[in-house]
Parts: structure tokens; sequence; C-alpha cells
């Protein structure tokens, strides 16, 4: 379901029609020739750039984008405190130093400071290429995709266990009396929502809000994956 919806923003297309175009909604590679959305903006102009999980494109840069950070493959964005994520053409070459000790959803909400977390990584990434463009005088297209709150865990490549959903702190939902993993789950919506809230707050900031469209979409519905 996921990459069928990202595949549906980037094309354009109606899923129903993905077979006439030759689309599997799982996967698109530059070698295809599908013109993509962030390529239509690149041509008319614009500075583009994609944070985050980018399924179903397999090379953001050869496929409109500017600039990437994230993470390409689908299954491997469940891992949301990996060793390495993804950057420019290449995968596995942007380390998180981070995240090369043990680690668990107790060792990183004791100290999340220690750790990096996906969602944190690609927000910073974003954010700091925003502050940059928004300079510019062309106009700027970001594409901000976060895994959460899909279900997700503590693992590496070649592996992506779901084990839950991992987030940094309960924050206001720790003393529930619920089970760890809805916590967690009402946290990481928390979470979330502070991320949009902060770009939103830097765009007043950079005085371009009035002049910037925001499209805030979900690429999925309710799961049971990872206990929830």
């Amino acid at each position: 379901l996921c990459p069928r919806s990202r595949t549906a923003f980037f094309t354009g297309r109606h899923s129903g029609h993905f077979a006439r175009a030759g689309l599997n909604g799982q996967s698109i590679s530059p070698g295809q020739g599908v013109m993509t959305l962030a390529e239509v903006l690149k041509g008319a102009g614009y500075a583009t750039g994609a944070f985050g999980k980018s399924a179903p494109l397999t090379s953001p840069l050869d496929q409109g984008f500017d600039e990437f950070i994230g993470q390409v493959d689908q299954a491997l964005c469940h891992n949301m405190y990996p060793k390495a994520i993804d950057s420019s053409r290449s995968q596995l070459n942007y380390d998180l130093a981070g995240n090369h000790g043990t680690r668990s959803r107790s060792a990183c909400m004791a100290h999340p400071e220690r750790f990096n977390y996906t969602t944190d990584v690609f927000h910073a990434s974003a954010m700091s290429w925003l502050e940059t463009v928004a300079r510019d005088t062309r106009p700027f297209f970001l594409y901000l995709s976060f895994t959460v709150p899909h279900a997700g865990g503590w693992g590496d490549a070649p592996l992506s266990p779901e084990h839950g959903n991992p987030v940094p702190t309960d924050l206001q939902y720790a003393t529930e009396a619920w089970p760890d993993v809805e916590k967690d789950h009402a946290a990481v919506i928390t979470y979330l929502d502070g991320k949009v809230g902060d770009m939103l707050h830097r765009l007043q900031t950079l005085g371009i809000d009035y002049k910037t469209l925001v499209v805030f979409a979900s690429d999925n519905g309710p799961h049971h994956e990872g206990g929830h």
C-alpha cells in the first residue's frame, strides 16, 4: 500500500491505471522513462530536495531531485535506528555514528541524545536544505517523507524487524496504564506533529509561509504490525 500511494503521487496516475502505464506500484527506476513530479518541477525551474523514505523512486537524484538523504529500500525504512542510511546516488553510505552500539527500546529511550533516530535525521537534513533554498530566488519543492508512525524496529540491513513503534520518548503518555507499544504509538504521532509544527514555524520565520503550499498526507492506514 505504501509505495502504491507514493507511485500515484509521483506519477499523477490512479493506481487502477498502473498496469497500462507499465508501473508495478512498488518501484520506479530511471531506466523506465517515467516522468516524475520532481522532474516536472525541476524542469520548471524549481530547486528539489527529497528527505526520508523515497520508494518507489530507486534513484532520486536521477529522477528529478537535486539532493537526497533518506532510505531507498522500502523494507529497510522500518529500521529507525540503523547504522547507516542513504544519500546522493549510494545506499548505506550516510553513517549514523550514534547507532553503532547496542540498540533497544530501553536503551534508546533512556539516553535518546546518544542515538540517531531517523525521523530526527530526515527532519534536520530537510530543514537545513530549506534554510538554504529559502534564500534563493527560485521556487522549491521539498519532499519530506517520514516513516513514522509505521511500525518499525531497532534492526539493521539486511534485516528489517518490526518490533513496535520506535520513538525517543513517550512524552505525556509515559505514565498511562497502556501496553508499551500503545504508549509508543501515541507518542510517535505527537512526535511527528512536533516536526510538522517546527517546519511551519520555520516557514514563518523565513518569511515565506504566505507563498508556500504545504501538503500533508498519509500513504497508509491502520495496521496490526509491530503489536499495535
